[in-house]
């Protein structure tokens, strides 16, 4: 058939299929997912084409349905089994039955599934990303690595899928090609994977920045996430693909550009399909997936180090948006509230019960105050009593839960009666009837212990803390707190303990009860443990509190002191599951707060992975609210009080700032310290600015500038350098100490070549030339021109001292800047300048190209212009050195200068002739002077026409004859103008004495 014959038969089918329906299944593309990518490419631009164009769209269809369908499962937002379900789907085959496509679907579907535990080694929660980031810590070698390994994966699964990789030449199954393809192809993605990842990975990272700064709303981050995924994992499955079907490398690059667009498709499509499943399920994952960890730098310390400071961010975007409203809906807990086959299964997680013998304390009954003191209480109320305890592990924990024996048996009881029939390993029986389940009931209800807290009930308030390592147990007892009596003596009558935390690690619960407020208690007393770990953030609370003491309380028992301040603040506030409990205490206690994320990033960055929170993720996005939305206004609280406040309200919040603030905040901080007269403030201002400043660089520009003359810390900025462990501070104390004082102009200019470090030896540098230059010192200026530490200060150096030497109309300074200008340029800039500004002094003229002579060979030519044009006797020694130079046009000049010389000295013995020698020698030196050709012998033997003998004026006029009629014209006429003797031009004055 004939292509014409081919094009009506394809135009009697499209009219014949006028319906979609018929356009849909009437095609030559071998997927699904190619027939509906072909059917919207058709409806943007349907045209009659010939067979092979059509049979070619249907091909690029059909590889653009691949790409879509590896990037969709490869995506970490879908499950394994979903991720392989669409790529399976999207490939079937329209043109055989479902039977046929059975083993087609199984296929793809394996390798989606395995596309897609590839794509989740690349999560930041991922088994891979964390194996990485716990060895290599999070940088750029780890990223690669990461990138490196996951695009390994997607090789080796794109080619052992493939079955035309295990195939040789001859077409015959071979292990060895198809081991040798996986290992090349392998690689080549490995490669490919990395910069693809790394875009991929910025694109994400940028989204979530510009989501926590408000700049963007939730919805489009996660679009410009997923399309950003989505890009990098096509761009490299549409390169793997090529290269799995040998095709050329320009092949190859074409289909890196196609798959890089169909991936980023693929992404948003996915990120639009999981966001509108999440909205209608209720259960809505965090929208920015790729990198969002990584945006939300935990702020962690080693064991016994200073801990880092939260990043700060503008407390407002660009737009003005608060970065409040990009948190909504993401800060809130969704608490586990079990049923009884959960708390069956809590229950099956305390191990090995074991017996002891322990001294517990116990209230005296009876006993009623009012008590002298404490000791007074402790000696009647409360005793010592040793009793049988049952201590139970637990699963998962290291937490051990102590319960006195008599208490746990009680329990015991309760636990059958309220487990009844649910676990026939618990209970008398799986089924019992009606009327016995009616009977268990009332047991239940006539039981005093019937609303207890059983021990299995707190073990999913232990998983949810932050850190569950820091109780070491948990001690439940059936009597009341025997210090209510001296709480109530000292804070109020009708106060009840539910619980207490010891510096021992101990948490006590008193006759605890099965209710809502059992999650709070818990979490009120692990702060406590927090605030007794912690000591550096304890003192901070409690200076942050004491700033805070007229603001925000919670209850009026977080009044009580300190440490019931921080307890239910960060316990019962900062970490309650619902939103606005966190969100009104960071926003009405920011100082508070701003310490709580100090200490909350220091028991992250401690807890071992076992002991974290199962909602440390919902617990890393507070501390991420905390770091930038309420630390910047703990910042500008903290600035606001330093600058307002009265000097003990200074001093706290400098103390406070020292830990809370950046390098943003060093200038303030070196202001006080060198300008506060009170000593505690401007000692405390000091020690903070050295608290910010973490790296010896920045610690060692603060002693400068706080040990500088006149500042009121500068003794203890010297003692400090005396003591600081690094090489340069000898050399930096050196500095400080002759700093500010001209009469170590010496000392500073000799420390501009051995201060230890660039900024030391700028440092030394420009205090050198600030005192040199009030000093006017033309000497000192021109060494350290000299010794600049680099090219760009040098020339700015020279620059300065120039224009300040022409504002002073210095010729002496001018001139010997010349010699110490940075280049070349430069010095013929400064030579031009002189040469034009001293053009009528010939004496300067002279001495200034002397000295050019000397000090810059660059200029030689000019400067032996200039001497042959003065021609001064006098020079002709530094010009005879020249005479041999190397450079043609500079042993030229030279000896045109050497024989100016020559002649200006002949000239001036033959005048000298005229006037004091005999007749016969007058003659001889007349017609010398007619032969030597120089104009200026003409004004002497026209005097000499005129007042010597006949015979010397006509020697003289003959001698006049050889010059140019109006030269003699021009000097005639100037004789007869004076009236009197011509003074000749050769009767030299006496020369100063030349500056050479």
């Amino acid at each position: 058939m004939s292509l014409e014959s081919t094009d009506n038969v394809h135009k009697v089918g499209a009219e014949e299929a006028s319906t979609w329906v018929g356009q849909l299944f009437d095609r030559q593309e071998a997927t699904i997912g190619g027939t509906v990518v072909g059917f919207v490419r058709d409806l943007l631009d349907y045209s009659p084409s010939q067979a092979f164009i059509r049979d070619s769209k249907a091909k690029s269809n059909d590889e653009i349905a691949h790409i879509a369908a590896d990037t969709a499962a490869f995506l970490p937002s879908l499950k394994w089994t979903a991720g392989g379900a669409i790529r399976a789907a999207l490939l079937l085959d329209p043109h055989v039955g479902l039977t046929d496509n059975l083993a087609g679907f199984g296929k793809n579907f394996l390798e989606g599934a395995a596309l897609n535990k590839v794509g989740r080694l690349a999560c930041p929660e991922g088994i891979l990303s964390t194996a990485v980031t716990t060895r290599l810590g999070k940088g750029i070698l780890a990223e690669s690595l990461t990138h490196l390994s996951v695009g390994l994966g997607m090789g080796a699964v794109k080619t052992g899928f493939n079955a035309d990789a295990w195939r040789d030449a001859s077409g015959a199954w071979s292990i060895r090609d198809g081991a040798a393809n996986i290992i090349k192809n392998s690689s080549v993605c490995a490669l490919a994977n990395v910069p693809a990842g790394m875009i991929g990975f910025r694109i994400s990272k940028a989204a979530s920045v510009s989501l926590g700064q408000g700049l963007i709303s939730s919805r489009t981050a996660g679009l410009i996430s997923g399309v950003g995924s989505g890009w990098a994992a096509g761009s490299v499955f549409g390169g793997i693909d090529g290269l799995v079907a040998g095709k050329s490398w320009n092949e190859v690059l074409s289909g890196v550009y196609k798959g890089g667009l169909v991936g980023g498709v693929t992404g948003g499509f996915v990120h639009g399909y999981e966001s509108s499943r999440a909205r209608w399920t209720g259960h809505a994952e965090p929208l920015v997936r790729a990198g969002r960890m990584d945006s939300v730098e935990l702020v962690t310390t080693q064991s016994g180090a200073a801990p880092k400071r939260l990043s700060p961010v503008p407390e407002r975007s660009a737009s003005g948006k608060s970065a409040e409203t990009s948190f909504e809906g993401e800060l809130s807990i969704h608490t586990e509230f079990s049923d009884v086959s959960r708390k069956i299964e809590h229950f099956k997680r305390l191990l090995r019960p074991t017996l002891a013998v322990e001294e517990l304390s116990v209230p005296v009954e009876g006993v009623k105050g009012p008590f002298k003191d404490f000791a007074d209480f402790e000696r009647q109320a409360v005793r010592r009593v040793r009793q049988t305890v049952r201590i139970y592990e637990v699963e998962g924990h290291s937490t051990k839960i102590v319960i006195p024996e008599e208490f746990a048996k009680a329990l015991d009881e309760v636990r059958q009666l309220r487990y009844f029939g649910k676990d026939p390993s618990m209970a008398p029986a799986a089924e019992r009837p009606f009327a016995e389940r009616l009977q268990v009931r009332r047991r239940l209800l006539a039981n005093p212990f019937r609303d207890s807290a059983l021990p299995e009930d707190f073990i999913p308030l232990l998983d949810g803390l932050p850190d569950r390592s820091l109780v070491r147990r948990l001690v439940l007892v059936n009597h009341v707190n025997p210090e209510d009596p001296w709480i109530q003596q000292t804070y109020q009558p009708d106060f009840k303990a539910a619980a207490t935390a010891s510096r021992t690690a101990d948490i006590t619960f008193y006759c605890p009860q099965r209710d809502q407020v059992l999650r709070s208690t818990v979490f009120h007393e692990w702060a406590h443990l927090v605030k007794f770990k912690l000591a550096d953030e304890s003192y901070l609370f409690d200076l942050a509190a004491e700033l805070e003491k007229d603001g925000y309380y919670a209850s009026t028992y977080s009044r009580r002191n300190m440490d019931e301040n921080f307890a239910v603040h960060m316990g019962e506030q900062l970490l309650h599951h619902d939103a606005d409990f966190f969100v009104t205490v960071a926003g009405e206690a920011p100082l508070r707060s701003a310490i709580f994320g100090r200490a909350l990033a220091r028991v992250f960055g401690e807890a071992r992975p076992w002991a974290r929170s199962k909602y440390h993720r919902e617990f890393n996005e507070r501390l991420r609210y905390l770091e930038t939305v309420t630390l910047p206004k703990a910042q500008a609280a903290l600035v606001e009080k330093i600058r307002s406040g009265n000097v003990d309200t200074q001093k706290i919040a400098v103390k406070l700032l020292g830990s809370l603030g950046n390098a943003s905040h060093l200038d303030l901080l070196i202001g006080l310290a060198k300008n506060s007269s009170d000593t505690g403030l401007s000692s405390g201002a000091f020690d903070s600015a050295l608290a910010i400043a973490r790296s010896n660089d920045t610690k060692l520009q603060v002693l400068v500038e706080v040990g500088s003359l006149g500042s009121y810390a500068r003794q203890e900025a010297m003692n400090y350098l005396r003591t600081m462990r690094d090489y340069r501070a000898g050399s930096y104390l050196q500095f400080v100490e002759c700093a500010g004082k001209p009469l170590k102009l010496s000392d500073l200019i000799y420390l501009v070549e051995t201060m230890p470090d660039a900024p030391g030896k700028r440092l030394a540098f420009e205090e050198a030339w600030r005192i040199a230059e009030e000093k006017k010192d033309i000497r000192a200026i021109g060494i350290l021109i000299d010794k600049a530490p680099d090219s760009t200060i040098k020339q700015s150096a020279f620059n300065r001292a120039w224009q300040q030497a022409m504002s002073r109309d210095d010729i002496e300074a001018m001139v010997a800047l010349m010699g110490k200008a940075p280049d070349g340029t430069a010095a013929e800039r400064a030579f031009g300048y002189l040469m034009n500004k001293y053009k009528d002094n010939p004496d300067e003229l002279t001495s200034i190209a002397v000295r050019t002579l000397r000090e810059r060979p660059e200029l030689r030519a000019r400067a032996l212009e200039v001497l042959a044009v003065a021609a001064d006797p006098r020079t002709e020694g530094y010009i005879v050195k020249f005479l041999n130079d190397r450079n043609a046009n500079i042993a030229r000049r030279a000896r045109l200068a050497v024989e100016a010389i020559e002649q200006n000295i002949e000239l001036m013995r033959l005048t000298s002739r005229l006037k004091i020698g005999t007749e016969k020698s007058q003659v001889s030196a007349i017609r010398a002077l007619g032969r030597l050709g120089d104009y200026r012998a003409v004004p002497p033997l026209l005097e000499t026409a005129t007042q010597g003998s006949l015979l010397i004026q006509q020697e003289a006029l003959a001698a006049l004859r050889q010059y140019p009629s109006n030269v003699v014209k021009f000097y005639g006429r100037q004789l007869a103008q004076a009236g009197q003797g011509v003074v000749s031009p050769l009767s030299m004055p006496p020369y100063r004495l030349p500056r050479y």
